[in-house]
C-alpha cells in the first residue's frame, strides 16, 4: 500500500488586549501513514483512579501521528512507549485534545510505538476517549 497523508489544520483566532482579532497563519499538521486505526475506549461509571488504557495501535508498529479526545469528565495522564516506570510525559485536561505528529515519524530519535492513558480520579459517569492512530509509512530510499 502507498502512503496516504493525514492532515490536521490549526486556526488559532482570539480578542487582542487593546482590540481587535489576532488570527495568526492556518497551521496544518501533516503525517504520512500506511496503516490507520480508529478507536473508542469506554471508561465506564466508577472505574477506579490509576487505571490504564492502551490506546489502540492496531496493525500499526510505529504511529506517525496520535490524536486523542478526552471525554471522561476527568484528567488522563499520557505515557509514551511506558518502560515501567509509569511516569506522564503528558496531561489531557477534561474535553481536552493532545495531538502528537508529524510529515517524519521519529523513528530514529524517538518512536512512538506505544501509548498509554491513565485515569486520575474514579470515574463518576460512563465517559470514553477518542483515538486516531496512524503510521508505518513507507519509506523510499
Amino acid at each position: 500500500m502507498s502512503n496516504s497523508t493525514a492532515n490536521v489544520r490549526a486556526i488559532l483566532r482570539y480578542p487582542q488586549p487593546g482590540g481587535g482579532i489576532c488570527q495568526p497563519p492556518i497551521e496544518a499538521i501533516l503525517a504520512l501513514y500506511a496503516g490507520s486505526n480508529v478507536a473508542e475506549i469506554d471508561v465506564p461509571d466508577l472505574e477506579a483512579a490509576i487505571t490504564k488504557h492502551a490506546v489502540p495501535f492496531g496493525d500499526i508498529s510505529e504511529a506517525s501521528m496520535v490524536m486523542i479526545q478526552n471525554l471522561t469528565g476527568q484528567d488522563l495522564d499520557v505515557i509514551v512507549n511506558d518502560t515501567g516506570a509509569d511516569i506522564a510525559d503528558h496531561s489531557i485536561p477534561i474535553g481536552g485534545l493532545w495531538l502528537c505528529g508529524g510529515p517524519v515519524p521519529a523513528v530514529a530519535t524517538f518512536p512512538m510505538t506505544r501509548i498509554d492513558l491513565v485515569t486520575t480520579a474514579e470515574q463518576a459517569g460512563a465517559g470514553r476517549i477518542n483515538c486516531w492512530v496512524f503510521g508505518d509509512p513507507e519509506v523510499t530510499p
